[in-house]
């Protein structure tokens, strides 16, 4: 169990990782500190889960794991406005897209930070979160950043190197994933299927292929292959995207948003 822990920026994914963490019983209520500037938020998270509150940065210096959680473009200010309020023991993690641990390091350079790259269903408890170490943090400290982080989810240790690949395929993946899924709803409304039964079938199905593969195990490859009999429905299907050029407009896809996160990375 985390002794004591302080989210700064008290958006949709901290308060994501505050309900985990309540749930996962890592971290009394009462030793969660949310930081923001916005009263009436920070008003709300006290009312829902019981845990301190702040306007100011105040009381960093008790807790043992500070999440860096505000937006990378106010991140630059942050860092200067930490200098001194943190304790040299504390494990920070920060959860900012494109921003590097040699940044917080040069702003922060006695503390043990992380970096952290989670994705937006871990608000369903159902993320996929890559943690990358920094060089004073130790075994231990990956090792109560990947408690935190599997509260919400699957959480794996990468090199930082490979951030913007993570960025790129799991950090992004959703928006690609709720794409597919309103393409299959507005197409199968196209073939005369009522818009709710659409919609429906098409998150349903999305979802299903994806536990199917999550809980038998098998290559996405293998599973296809079963469900693709020779001169049926699923091959004319399959072939159309191919020809269609499905396969080259992922690898666009990813490769343009690696790119991007590594533009982001340099500032």
């Amino acid at each position: 169990m985390l002794k004591s822990i302080a989210f700064i920026g008290a958006g949709n994914m901290a308060e994501a990782l505050i309900t985990g963490l309540l749930q996962a019983k890592l971290v009394d209520a009462d030793r969660i500190t949310a930081i923001d500037l916005r009263e009436e938020r920070l008003n709300e998270l006290s009312a829902q889960y019981g845990l301190k509150t702040s306007p100011s940065l105040d009381r960093l210096s008790t807790n043992d794991v500070v999440v860096l959680s505000v937006k990378p473009q106010s991140f630059e200010g942050l860092l200067e406005a930490l200098s001194g309020k943190i304790n040299r023991e504390s494990v920070i993690i920060s959860i900012a897209a494109g921003i590097t641990l040699s940044t917080i390091e040069a702003k922060l350079p006695q503390n043990k930070v992380i970096r952290a790259m989670p994705n937006t269903p871990a608000l369903v408890g159902m993320g996929a979160t890559a943690i990358a170490q920094g060089k004073l943090a130790d075994d231990r400290d990956m090792e109560s950043a990947k408690a935190i982080f599997s509260s919400v989810g699957l959480c794996l240790s990468v090199n930082e190197k490979d951030m913007d690949a993570v960025t790129a395929l799991s950090g992004s993946g959703p928006a690609y994933a709720f794409r597919f899924i309103e393409l299959l709803a507005e197409h199968g409304k196209d073939l005369g299927l009522a818009e709710d039964i659409a919609n429906a079938l098409a998150v349903q199905t999305v979802l299903g292929a994806a536990t199917l593969v999550d809980e038998t195990k098998q290559p996405p490859q293998a599973l296809r292959q079963k469900v693709s009999s020779p001169g049926g429905t699923t091959v004319a299907g399959l072939a159309a995207l191919e020809q269609a050029g499905f396969s080259k407009a992922i690898e666009s896809c990813l490769n343009a948003a690696h790119a991007r996160s590594k533009e982001l990375s340099k500032g």
